[in-house]
């Protein structure tokens, strides 16, 4: 028998106690997997772009390095953002 499997058995609230807690922390390991990214009817705050003022358009997306890149521009900038 296993030195760990030992002890368990002398106190089995113990191992119970320390069971419940395996599968609680594997159960929220696993939902905020199949959670995905956080987003509110359709947006989805962690790819927002804006800008001061008010008005922010998407000027190109790139990938470029492994990554997904995006510049954004200010429409009624006439000189420029």
């Amino acid at each position: 028998m296993a030195l760990g499997a030992r002890n368990l058995s002398k106190n089995p609230a113990s191992s119970r106690r320390a069971m419940a807690i395996a599968i609680l922390f594997a159960a929220r390991l696993v939902s905020a997997e199949e959670a995905g990214p956080v987003h509110i009817s359709g947006i989805y705050p962690n790819l927002a772009m804006y800008n001061s003022e008010g008005e922010c358009g998407t000027g190109a997306v790139v990938p470029w390095a492994g990554r997904l890149w995006v510049i954004t521009y200010g429409p009624h900038c006439v000189k420029g953002s």
